[in-house]
């Protein structure tokens, strides 16, 4: 975030001042430097989609350090994006095994040889490729 015309010699003073506690565990807001009028959100402790963290308000403060403007508040809404974090594995312990009748057409499905997979994220246009090597 920038601040605009900000008075010669003012330093602007960023804060999460009157944010949620989850605004606050997750985020930190600070001026980026003395010399510019920039403010930095950082993330200050991971924030899990998996636990049900789907967004975030925060409402940051920007005052001057002179004290000569009112503080601007906004309402700052983060959206977290799922990211797939673990890799899908196999469930069960290997070695996987099945059977088959001999004789069977190319192509026949083999019952009970369909693996199933562990943490599999599914609406993101993800797909489980397999191979046999």
């Amino acid at each position: 975030m920038t601040a605009a015309d900000v008075p010669f010699g003012d330093k602007v003073i960023c804060s999460l001042a009157g944010s949620s506690t989850a605004c606050t565990d997750a985020f930190d807001l600070a001026s980026h430097s003395s010399a510019t009028s920039d403010c930095q959100l950082t993330v200050r402790s991971a924030i899990d989609y998996d636990a049900g963290v789907t967004s975030i308000t925060c409402t940051p403060v920007v005052s001057l350090d002179s004290g000569t403007a009112t503080p601007i508040t906004l309402d700052l809404r983060i959206s977290i994006r799922n990211i797939w974090d673990v890799a899908p594995a196999f469930t069960g312990s290997p070695p996987y095994t099945c059977n088959v009748d001999e004789e069977q057409s190319a192509g026949t499905a083999l019952s009970g040889c369909s693996p199933a997979f562990t943490d599999v994220e599914t609406g993101y246009g993800d797909v489980i490729t397999c191979s046999l090597t």
